[in-house]
């Protein structure tokens, strides 16, 4: 027997949005698979250091951020005819509810932010998300955004960047590949990126150049709590 659900007023507004982005923002999708071994061993080194557990998504939402300030028109927005560009670098990610519900809630500021300082509002948001108590205000106007299926398998993904956004950092799962080094074949953990950019806003050669900054900045997260 077929069965039927209501629409819930989020689920429906999260649709809108979707629809309003996939019709008014015509993206460039560019693809670029990384090394994670270091990003990897930083953690681990990181938490012995400081007593705090950073995760991998902590990591990317600080590499997002120092590759747009060498970037910064991945914080642009059109506005009246013209391109407006961010004062601060606000990253959303999306997280699922315990209802089912995805919200997208949005760490200020990151450029002025500590990678523990990004562990700790990125959990508190993640938690209150998961409990749906979040505020209007704490899902709106990212600059960059990401979302990670990795941890569901999925090898990799596009993206739709949200209405209120340039961009849009796809994350798939770790996998591990072999590859020359110095004359030997080694095992690697890569993991592919997909970035979805505005492209009103930012050319294909520029965001290129903007997701290889972030690419190194993953390969060298030493220099992230420079």
């Amino acid at each position: 027997m077929e069965k039927r659900a209501p629409l819930t007023r989020i689920q429906n507004l999260i649709g809108q949005r979707m629809l309003h982005s996939k019709r008014t923002i015509p993206s460039h999708y560019i693809n670029k698979s990384v090394c994670t071994d270091s990003l990897n061993r930083f953690r681990r080194d990181y938490a012995k250091a400081s007593g705090v557990r950073v995760s991998t998504n902590d990591i990317f939402f600080a590499a997002a951020a120092r590759g747009a300030e060498k970037f910064p028109f991945m914080l642009s927005r059109v506005e009246a005819e013209k391109i407006r560009i961010a004062d601060t670098i606000d990253v959303s990610f999306a997280v699922a509810s315990r209802s089912g519900i995805l919200f997208v809630p949005v760490i200020r500021a990151v450029e002025l932010l500590s990678l523990a300082q990004i562990a700790e509002t990125s959990e508190d948001l993640t938690r209150r998300a998961r409990e749906d108590k979040l505020s209007p205000e704490e899902m709106n106007n990212a600059s960059i955004a990401l979302s990670s299926l990795g941890m569901y398998g999925i090898n990799s993904f596009v993206a739709i960047p949200p209405a209120d956004s340039n961009a849009i950092i796809s994350v798939g799962r770790p996998e591990a590949e072999l590859v020359m080094k110095g004359g030997r074949v080694v095992s690697q953990k890569r993991m592919n990126f997909c970035l979805s950019v505005n492209a009103k806003t930012v050319s294909p050669f520029y965001a290129a150049k903007y997701l290889a900054k972030f690419a190194e900045f993953l390969e060298n997260p030493e220099k992230l709590d420079e």
